[in-house]
């Protein structure tokens, strides 16, 4: 698989001085355990296969014997539907082209399996169903007949499932990375991602595994784990991966880092873990978790040494400018502020000039109701838990935040989502590179716990809105799990007499991510102190204090009137103690 450190070490060879293996050495993937399995894993893969090949020939036996007579005449009857073009034999898979050809499209399942009219509506209308919220099309539009070369060795175990994965990754996965409106016709991305993959086995393969990752994480948060189409692809990826590290020269550097990114986003077992400790469920009704499948990879952590590959290898090839893939520059960027957001640490890389060109924010005071006061009470801070370039990500959340609610009222909906993209991941990079307290230098903080606590109620509040990631990764607990003692040891600074309101704001939202867990009862207490001291005693006069600060009633008071319901009554749920 990998390993925990550095990223090449296994395998190396030695290379003539100024020749490409010099510099890229970066065997970060062994192929041992791939070549030389030990027993047990020949048990478990041979269980596997059985089971996979048994369970196949079941399957055909029941269609077979569950076909009508006269089934074969109808499918051939459907084959030569007028309507439906057969394939040019002239490079039937190397040219963009075939995607803007709606004459010659079909969709994946009546190429992949069963030809029966019936059963390829039905496979089609439910295909169409399943999109996601974003406008992304047609299914059948992206990929025509001829789409895939069976003579090509990548090819050689075509099937339905091979289909299918091709049309999840064209039609679902990549058009979210970078979403154009359907009337701009087919995304660059998606196209110029195919044909990377087209014309290289292991941007194949990578695919191929990313596509069966997201489907069996969309297919529910208990999937399985040793689905043998997703670890074929992904050995194959590892594989392919290591001989092009091990070339002398003419690596394809766009293709090696877009299967790294594939290994590295795609580590489905770190979900499993995350389901054992009961966190699926999040407390906060996030807004627009499906842009850019914050919602699906959100869950999924990184492993350190696939991360410690990409940047090698893309700091060696000069950094994210210097990427030429379409679109690929833009979602290493995206997985690095990710990354940055799951460990609490600073992004590796600093953003592409080309996505900072989202205008200025733009929404007139009218359209802004009911988020007229939203962030006014930072100002109060300034100098005293704040400084300047806290102020300014702090605004900047603000800012999102009415765009946001904006788009969920109605009052100026978004038509293209792209630079609401860039804008959010600009938010949430600055977040990020935010220095601690203990990075201070000569600042004009004269509370530096405040200013702590501000910047990890913070994390909350952008994994709840602004940057949402889905409760199955853990991360509101985590948080709560680092506030609750920051706040308890500071208990006593002046800090929290001075700004009682602040200290609601960030006990309510450190409650709410508390839920199920042990932190919780000391929130609610803390709460109840709090308000005993302000005089409150309805939600609507908290929120009426939150709305000043950082707050989205749609997302938060759900969460939030569970939490004061228990601090009303004194009694919050019993949660395991964290082990």
């Amino acid at each position: 698989m990998a390993h925990d450190e550095a990223p090449a070490t296994t395998g190396q060879t030695k290379h003539r001085p100024g020749e490409a293996g010099d510099q890229f050495q970066l065997q970060f993937v062994t192929t041992v355990s791939v070549n030389v399995p030990s027993n047990a894993e020949k048990k478990r893969t041979q269980k596997i296969i059985r089971q996979t090949v048994m369970k196949n020939f079941r399957q055909q036996q029941r269609t077979e014997k569950s076909k009508p007579k006269g089934k074969k005449r109808l499918a051939a009857t459907s084959n030569s539907d007028p309507d439906a073009e057969e394939p040019d034999t002239d490079e039937p898979s190397s040219g963009a082209s075939q995607f803007t050809s709606r004459s010659q499209s079909s969709s994946l399942s009546e190429r992949g399996g069963k030809k029966g009219v019936e059963g390829s509506e039905h496979r089609r209308s439910s295909r169409i169903s399943s999109h996601s919220p974003l406008d992304l099309g047609s299914p059948i539009t992206p990929l025509g007949a001829g789409r895939v070369d069976p003579f090509r060795s990548a090819y050689a175990d075509n099937n339905h499932v091979l289909h299918e994965l091709i049309d999840h990754s064209i039609t679902v996965i990549w058009p979210a990375f970078r979403p154009f409106g359907a009337s701009e016709g087919l995304p660059n991305l998606p196209t110029s991602w195919f044909v990377a993959s087209n014309s290289s086995p292991v941007a194949m393969h990578s695919m191929l595994f990313g596509a069966q990752v997201h489907l069996d994480v969309l297919r529910g948060p208990r999937m399985n784990i040793d689905n043998p189409v997703r670890l074929y692809h992904k050995i194959q990826t590892m594989r392919l991966l290591q001989e092009e590290l091990n070339k002398r020269r003419n690596i394809c550097f766009d293709e090696v880092i877009l299967a790294i990114l594939a290994l590295l986003a795609n580590e489905v077992e770190t979900i499993a873990n995350h389901i054992k400790e009961n966190k699926i469920q999040s407390p906060f009704y996030s807004p627009l978790t499906d842009l850019q499948w914050l919602n699906i990879y959100g869950s999924i952590s990184h492993i350190e040494a696939h991360v410690l590959a990409l940047r090698a290898i893309v700091d060696q090839h000069g950094g994210l400018e210097k990427i030429k893939l379409e679109g690929l520059a833009e979602v290493v960027s995206f997985s690095d502020i990710l990354g940055a957001t799951q460990s609490f640490s600073k992004p590796h890389w600093p953003l592409l000039e080309r996505t900072l060109k989202f205008g200025p924010f733009e929404i007139d005071e009218s359209v802004r109701y009911p988020l007229t006061i939203l962030g006014q009470s930072f100002a109060e801070l300034k100098h005293f838990g704040i400084n300047r370039k806290m102020a300014s990500v702090l605004q900047s959340m603000v800012d999102l935040t009415i765009i946001i609610d904006c788009h969920y009222q109605g009052t100026k909906p978004l038509k293209d989502f792209t630079p609401l993209i860039d804008r959010r991941n600009w938010v949430q990079h600055a977040l990020m590179a935010l220095p601690s307290g203990d990075e201070l230098v000569d600042d004009k903080v004269r509370s530096v716990c405040l200013y702590e606590a501000i910047r990890h109620v913070a994390f909350i509040y952008s994994a709840a809105v602004t940057f949402p990631l889905p409760g199955m990764s853990g991360h509101f607990h985590k948080l709560a799990a680092l506030l609750q003692p920051m706040l308890e040891a500071s208990k006593f600074d002046i800090c929290w007499r001075h700004c009682p309101t602040t200290l609601l704001w960030i006990l309510v939202l450190g409650g709410i991510a508390s839920s199920e867990t042990p932190e919780r009862p000391w929130f609610v207490r803390s709460i109840l102190m709090v308000t005993k001291v302000l005089k409150l005693s309805t939600w609507e006069q908290v929120t009426e204090i939150m709305e000043g600060f950082l707050w989205l009633d749609s997302a938060c008071d759900a969460g939030g009137r569970i939490l004061w319901a228990e601090v009303t009554t004194g009694r919050s749920p019993s949660a395991p103690p964290r082990g």
